[in-house]
């Protein structure tokens, strides 16, 4: 079960749902947090934690009476000790009876660990003023640094505006990721990321329906019992049957790499549709590939044979190719799982009207083509990936893959951030391969998200176990041939 992704107005809603019960809510996100803390460091090291003023510096107030009551060197440095809320005031007079030190020195040079309790998902814009200033002194202390909930100063607008963030060591998320954390660029602040539980009252959590959540080995592990449920008597023309469009001059490769991770991931059957002269390069490359040439007169019939039909590796961006890529939508089997990439994607904006029949449409650019579709900077993107990722899927009807460190997968509403993978996927071709293990998984067009979530995890999971064999580099060719290793982890 993946974990859930709050945004900075859910975490919101949550905290006011629970308000009835914040405080002990705030005591037990806070024994949580010492209790992960006492974990991983050694009884001797000397502990800072620098508070705010708001619930994250009562956090931090609560964590820091729990670690003393634990036996540990705790100093506790508030930005502000009047008007304090009811919860953060009384956790502060607890502090004053134990009369654990609290200073305003702001030196940290005689501490091991600094806990970062500034501000917390509540911020709005960037941090200034003092909070600016601690969370700088924080940043150019050299000392592990370990943030309550989420690094003080991490927020939409501090990405935009290059305010100040602190970069933590480690994150310890109450509950839930917050947005910010889940993906880049704000999860480069987060550092290892950890849950907490705070136990949030049932009522709450009843009521609050997020819209997104990781997708993790659990999640692979049991949405794969789903994908190779073959009776011992299974026939080949019921398993995958999928087609691929494109490899035209000189990106055959494309073509192939997508075909073969198809292959190597179910299809019995894996056909690709190109050019005459394309056609006699790639023909017996792979012998169990067919190779053959495109017609549209008779495309619909040719197609209607296929189970999932891959558009746009190796396709070409040219004007003969965007009067190409229309015919063939005009005249697609609308009843059949549609995966468009690469080039295609820049060319479909202008053809939304005939993609609007098609029954089960998936869509996978990585952030420059997402820009195409959304007519945006791709800077614009980077800053906000999952709703970019939801935005693609309503304007254009389809599901969406945006391909990135964080692969996130999106319907209309809803978004799956995929945890598998590594910079070993940063290869030309990759993609095309992910492409190919999407069109057999989404075959049956039967929990679809779901099904593009484990391809996803899958494709990046080859990287993974690449990455266990120590190995430093990683060809897209070679991560068909993974496949099969990637499957039997999960099954182990």
């Amino acid at each position: 079960m993946g974990i859930a992704i709050l945004s900075q107005s859910q975490s919101a809603d949550l905290d006011r749902l629970s308000e009835f019960a914040s405080r002990i809510t705030m005591s037990n996100a806070a024994r949580s947090f010492a209790e992960a803390i006492a974990a991983k460091i050694n009884k001797s090291d000397k502990i800072a934690i620098v508070c705010g003023g708001g619930n994250n510096g009562g956090d931090g107030f609560a964590s820091a009476y729990y670690l003393f009551c634990m036996g540990f060197d705790v100093s506790v440095f508030p930005l502000r000790t009047e008007s304090l809320g009811e919860n953060p005031a009384y956790f502060f007079s607890l502090l004053q009876t134990e009369s654990i030190p609290i200073r305003s020195d702001f030196i940290f040079d005689e501490f091991n660990l600094i806990l970062d309790c500034l501000t917390g998902t509540g911020i709005k814009g960037k941090l200034r003023g003092i909070y600016e200033d601690a969370a700088g002194k924080i940043n150019l202390s050299g000392k592990i640094i370990f943030s309550c909930d989420i690094p003080s100063g991490l927020s939409y607008e501090s990405l935009t505006s290059d305010g100040t963030i602190v970069k933590a060591d480690e994150t310890f998320a109450v509950h839930s990721l917050k947005t910010e954390c889940a993906v880049y660029p704000g999860k480069y602040y987060c550092g290892k990321m950890n849950i907490i539980n705070p136990y949030f009252p049932k009522s709450a959590l009843k009521s609050i329906e997020y819209s997104a959540e990781t997708y993790d080995s659990s999640d692979a592990q049991s949405d794969l019992k789903q994908i190779y449920d073959y009776a011992e008597t299974v026939h080949k023309y019921n398993k995958p049957k999928v087609a691929v469009i494109g490899g035209f001059i000189p990106f055959e490769g494309a073509a192939l790499l997508s075909a073969l991770g198809a292959l190597k991931s179910g299809s019995s059957f894996v056909t690709i549709f190109t050019d005459s002269a394309s056609r006699i390069a790639i023909a017996g490359k792979i012998p169990e590939i067919i190779v053959r040439e495109i017609c549209i007169e008779n495309i619909k019939s040719a197609l209607s044979k296929f189970d999932s039909i891959i558009i746009g590796p190796g396709f070409g961006t040219e004007e003969t190719k965007k009067e190409l890529l229309s015919e063939i939508i005009k005249n697609i089997p609308s009843d059949k799982t549609i995966v468009i990439d690469a080039d295609a994607l820049k060319l479909i904006p202008e053809m939304k009207k005939y993609l609007s029949k098609i029954k089960t449409l998936i869509l996978t650019p990585h952030e420059g083509e997402a820009a195409v579709l959304l007519d945006r900077k791709t800077s614009e993107l980077s800053l906000n990936r999952i709703n970019s990722a939801i935005e693609i899927s309503k304007n254009y009807n389809a599901f969406t893959v945006l391909k990135g460190h964080d692969t996130i997968c999106s319907s209309n509403d809803y978004s799956y951030v995929n945890t598998s993978g590594n910079n070993l996927l940063a290869t030309a071709g990759s993609g095309d391969v992910l492409t190919g293990i999407i069109g057999t998984f989404c075959s049956t067009q039967k929990e679809i998200m779901r099904r593009i979530a484990l391809s996803v995890f899958v494709h990046g999971l080859c990287a993974d176990l690449k990455k266990q064999e120590k190995s430093v580099t990683l060809s897209a060719s070679e991560i068909p041939e993974t496949i099969d290793a990637a499957i039997n982890y999960l099954k182990a």
